[in-house]
Parts: C-alpha cells; sequence; structure tokens
C-alpha cells in the first residue's frame, strides 16, 4: 500500500517543522530538534526503500505522479492531524528539489562551466525566504544558493575536517548523487534532505521573535566547539596525562583537540552553514567524540574507580558520612566498579577485580588456600594506562550505548525502536 509510505514522508515533515519552532520560540533545544530531523530523515529513507521494492517508484517524480492519481479522500486522511501541511505540496516539493539536484548534476558534467557559476567566489546573492500560498520563486532560489554552497564545500578543503565531513547532513548523499552519471539510488533521500533543510530553516527563521538572527545556531556551534577546546586543553595539561606517546589517550585527544580547532578555524557563515540543522549536527559529531574519549577519561589509570573504591571501604570501617555524587556512581555503576557485587569485605581483592585482576596458580601447586593470588593481565593494564585494547569492546566501562540513549540512537542511524530506546 502507499499510504504508510506517504503518511510517513508526511509525518516526518510536519514534525521537523514543529520542533524547529519549538526550538525558536525557546521551549526545546537546538540538540533535540537535531536529533528528529536526523531520524525523520532516516524514516524517509525507508519509506524510499519501500516505495522502490514494493512499487517500483525509485524517484520523487514518480512519487509526485503516483500521489496525483491517488482520490481526494486518500489525502484527507493522511492530513487529519495537520490540515495545514497537506501531503501534495510537500511531495511537489521534493520533486523540486530533486529537478534542482539534477541541474546541479547536469552542470556539474561541464567542468567550465561548473567552476565558472557554482565554484568560483561571487557576491553573497541576496536569499528571500518566503512563506504563503506562491513561494516557489524564493524556494527555487534558495534551493540553488544550498545546493551550489554543500558542492563548494564537497570541493573545498573545508571536508577534511572531522565534524564537517561526518557531520554535515546531505553532504555525503549529494557527494555520491554528483559521482555517479546514472541516477543512483539515493535520489529520493538527497531531494528530501535538501527539502528537510528549507523546511526546518523556514520553519525556525519565521518563528524567531523580533529582531533575532537565524545565524545564532552557528554562532552556538562555535562557541561549543570553543568550549569543548577550553575543556580538553585543562584535560591536558593536567599531571595527571604526562605522555604524549603514539596510541595513548593523551595523544588522541591532541588530535581531537586538533580537530576541534580546525572546526573553529572555518568560520563559514553560508545559507547553507548558517543551517540550524547543520549546526546542531556539528555538535552532535562533536558531543559524540567528547562522550567516547569522556569515557575513556572516566577508566583512565583507574582515577574515578579507586575513589569510589575508597570511599566504599571508609564507608564501612570508619562510618564516613554519605557523600551524594560518591554515593550515586556507586549504585548506578556498581556493577562496573563493584564486579560481584558492592563488597563489605576483602576489599582489596575487589579493587584488582576492578582492575581486571584474575586469579593465577602457583605453578606445580594444586588448588588449594594460598597457591594462587590476583594478578592483572596486560590487556587490562593497557586499557588502564589509556591505550586501546583488542578486548574492550567486553569491558563494560567502554560501553557507550549503556550511558548515553543519544550514542544508542545515532549509532542505529537514528532509527528510533524498542531495542534502542529499552536496552
Amino acid at each position: 500500500m502507499l499510504r504508510p509510505n506517504f503518511q510517513d514522508i508526511h509525518k516526518a515533515f510536519h514534525e521537523v517543522e514543529s520542533v524547529w519552532q519549538k526550538v525558536a520560540h525557546g521551549s526545546s533545544s537546538l540538540i533535540t530538534a537535531t536529533v528528529v530531523t536526523n531520524a525523520a530523515y532516516a524514516l524517509i529513507e525507508t519509506a524510499q526503500h519501500r516505495l522502490a521494492t514494493n512499487h517500483q517508484i525509485s524517484d520523487p517524480s514518480g512519487i509526485l505522479q503516483a500521489c496525483l492519481k491517488l482520490p481526494d479522500s486518500f489525502h484527507s486522511a493522511i492530513d487529519t492531524a495537520s490540515a495545514s501541511n497537506p501531503a501534495i505540496p510537500i511531495i511537489r516539493g521534493l520533486d523540486n528539489s530533486w529537478q534542482a539536484t539534477l541541474n546541479l548534476r547536469r552542470t556539474a558534467a561541464n567542468k567550465d562551466e561548473f567552476v565558472e557559476n557554482i565554484l568560483k567566489p561571487h557576491a553573497p546573492p541576496q536569499i528571500s525566504l518566503r512563506q504563503g500560498p506562491d513561494t516557489s520563486a524564493s524556494d527555487t532560489q534558495c534551493r540553488s544558493v544550498l545546493l551550489s554552497n554543500i558542492a563548494q564545500c564537497i570541493s573545498s578543503s573545508r571536508l577534511q575536517n572531522t565534524f564537517i565531513r561526518s557531520g554535515s547532513p546531505v553532504v555525503p548523499e549529494l557527494s555520491f548523487f554528483m559521482s555517479r552519471e546514472k541516477s543512483p539510488t539515493n535520489c529520493l533521500h538527497c531531494a528530501s534532505g535538501l527539502s528537510l533543510l528549507m523546511s526546518s530553516y523556514k520553519a525556525y527563521s519565521f518563528a524567531l521573535p523580533t529582531g533575532q538572527s537565524p545565524s545564532h545556531c552557528r554562532v552556538q556551534a562555535l562557541r561549543f566547539a570553543q568550549d569543548a577546546i577550553t575543556r580538553i586543553s585543562a584535560v591536558l595539561e593536567h599531571p595527571s596525562m604526562p605522555c604524549r606517546c603514539h596510541g595513548t589517550l593523551a595523544f588522541h585527544l591532541e588530535s581531537l583537540k586538533q580537530d576541534v580547532e580546525e572546526y573553529l578555524r572555518t568560520k563559514m557563515f553560508d545559507f547553507y552553514f548558517q543551517s540550524p540543522w547543520v549546526c546542531g549536527a556539528h555538535i552532535l559529531e562533536m558531543l559524540h567524540a567528547l562522550h567516547y574519549y569522556g569515557l575513556r577519561l572516566f577508566a583512565y589509570r583507574s582515577y574515578v574507580g579507586s575513589v569510589v573504591h575508597m570511599y566504599n571501604v571508609l564507608r564501612h570501617l570508619h562510618d564516613l558520612a554519605p557523600i551524594t555524587v560518591l554515593e550515586a556512581l556507586c549504585e548506578q555503576l556498581g556493577d562496573l566498579f563493584f564486579p560481584g557485587g558492592r563488597p563489605k569485605g576483602s576489599f582489596k581483592n575487589c579493587y584488582v577485580r576492578y582492575m581486571g585482576g584474575r586469579l593465577r596458580f602457583h605453578a606445580k601447586a594444586r588448588h588449594q588456600t594460598g597457591c594462587h593470588g590476583l594478578v592483572i593481565p596486560a590487556h587490562a593494564a593497557r586499557a588502564n594506562a589509556g591505550f586501546s585494547s583488542a578486548g574492550e569492546e567486553k569491558d563494560g566501562r567502554f560501553e557507550c550505548g549503556r550511558f548515553s540513549l543519544l550514542w544508542r540512537i545515532k549509532e542505529r542511524d537514528w532509527r528510533f525502536d524498542d531495542d534502542a530506546i529499552g536496552n
């Protein structure tokens, strides 16, 4: 059936416009809206696969033709939840984005024309966002500028930056599309990404209070990067991180700092980089990296675990008054800090087990009391020292998804399901 696919596409655009309006009003955050938009983008991709597989419809023009052939009762059933955002204009917008993308690829086929009209620096165009029944002319101009900005990003050194390369929406899809002479299977994905950029930008801009500029999101992303550099520098300057040898945690943090500094130097304020969805996606990509290395700092040289174990000893032996933060760590992460349960005795053995210690029996000795001891294997010692370890994927201290719902959803390509949320 076509209805579920059109419903998903309609729902995706409606939710995106709604959440960006909330961001403009201050009732939602930039990160929340970006996650919703990424999830909507993934939902449309799923609908694309269903349309191509079940109905042999592979591009937005085919979707528009199929949509126009359906009876009015079909569209009214889809638009019941949001009569102000009908499905046919959304599909038309997808088709217009598709035609603009095809036009860019035709221009790219002529190298001289592509360099002259797209890559060569020009005066910033006067862009006029409009809302209402007749916005086709302004929307066409905005799509053209967005596509030009993305093409310039693909062709420039900016794409070498980790966060721009991995976090910029629509850039990978458009780059893949332009590199293929025949229409690839991601044509709807390209068109929907461009349409989502337009929808999110317009929804956010028109809902902003008077006097505020849409470029505030770009400034927010740059401020986040600056704050991240300050915090990473504070960690690297601490005497507990003396070694910068290749492969150490400090070595990787230095690389992370350089990536963030490079992003900060890329002070682009074109139409694409000012898009609120793009700014939020860059912040999400930085958060992803910071969470990954933050979790390794949490386990680095067992500093945190040592404090927690010492606190547990003092609580049981010296009746130390509860400390809220440490007590919360003991309760929430007790299975990591205390293998086998929070101990009331044998504190040293529990601590060595937390460090990765294992039983080792003395050579040529029977399993009797006193013939064995606890030792820390080499791989566990490497992990504690900040080196990557072959077995760390089985180490609960490095299960990023365990500590972050956002991490789990991102690792699932922004597809929400019971497994991502419930586990």
